[in-house]
């Protein structure tokens, strides 16, 4: 792979925001746990087929990070919230 296409990638499918180091290992430390963490939850949505984009993915791991449920529970759980389309927003019933 080309340094560019390499870098493109980096910048495009990692979002490393900043870098918590200035020197050169920590800067590679992070690109590498970046990568790690991009490649791992690319092959839990390919085996679960999830069928979703993988910041999706990574957005519900991340705020379920101390949820006990195993990871095949967290996306049914999210499956069912996409069903009956609950957005999160409050509902008030005023019919009875």
């Amino acid at each position: 792979m080309e340094s560019g296409v390499f870098f493109k990638f980096l910048k495009q499918h990692l979002r490393v925001k900043s870098f918590w180091g200035n020197s050169e290992n920590a800067v590679r430390i992070q690109i590498y746990v970046a990568i790690i963490t991009y490649c791992l939850v690319a092959i839990i949505e390919s085996e679960l087929k999830l069928n979703r984009d993988i910041y999706e993915v990574m957005r519900n791991l991340g705020s379920s990070m101390l949820v006990k449920d195993s990871i095949k529970e967290l996306f049914s759980h999210a499956e069912y919230d996409i069903l009956y389309k609950n957005d999160g927003q409050l509902e008030l019933d005023f019919t009875s």
